[in-house]
């Protein structure tokens, strides 16, 4: 059809998962390719929320789950801006899958997640060790910049819960992350900063 989806994509998208799993079981089947949008069958799950789906992909060895889309999003980083929370288990019992993966201006999906208030997904995602909350992004912003930026206290506080936080990284304007809260003029935010 005229969107180039195959019956994978559209199994994953509609959330058909008796059909997904026996295309899957196809001998040569292609389980990475993607439509127009550069979006794979693993993308469409995770976007419409199709947890049964999404694990039924990801215990599929075959299928790639850091394909980035024409956004330059993985289905990690479409995720993290949904507050999936409840998917992220799902993707780090996979070896293959960094969580701290980036998109085109390497923001990861901690940026992503810090910037829409997925305060959920942070939670989440921050009970996995690896996961660098000091990353920074091509602006050299890490994930409490966007926090702060957005105005996103809650997410600011759960962030202040890592004891590896550094408040005191420079982005590429000269900003810390105390600079940015001052920005924003927002008293809530501001006080968090000064007695941290």
């Amino acid at each position: 059809n005229n969107s180039s989806r195959t019956a994978l994509i559209r199994a994953a998208r509609d959330g058909h998962f008796e059909a997904l799993e026996l295309l899957l079981s196809f001998p040569g089947i292609e389980k990475n390719i993607v439509d127009k949008k550069n979006r794979s069958a693993l993308h469409y799950a995770v976007l419409l929320h199709h947890k049964q789906c999404v694990e039924c992909l990801l215990n599929d060895k075959d299928v790639n789950p850091q394909l980035r889309d024409d956004s330059s999003f993985t289905p990690l980083h479409i995720a993290a801006s949904n507050d999936f929370s409840d998917l992220i288990r799902l993707f780090a019992d996979r070896d293959d899958v960094d969580l701290n993966c980036v998109d085109s201006i390497q923001w990861t999906p901690l940026h992503v997640a810090a910037k829409c208030g997925s305060t959920s997904f942070v939670e989440e995602l921050l009970q996995h060790e690896n996961v660098d909350v000091n990353r920074q992004n091509l602006m050299k912003r890490t994930p409490i910049f966007n926090a702060i930026e957005n105005e996103k206290i809650e997410v600011v506080k759960v962030l202040f819960s890592r004891e590896d936080l550094d408040l005191s990284v420079v982005d590429s304007e000269g900003h810390t992350a105390k600079d940015v809260a001052l920005q924003t003029k927002n008293e809530d935010i501001i006080n968090l900063l000064l007695n941290k």
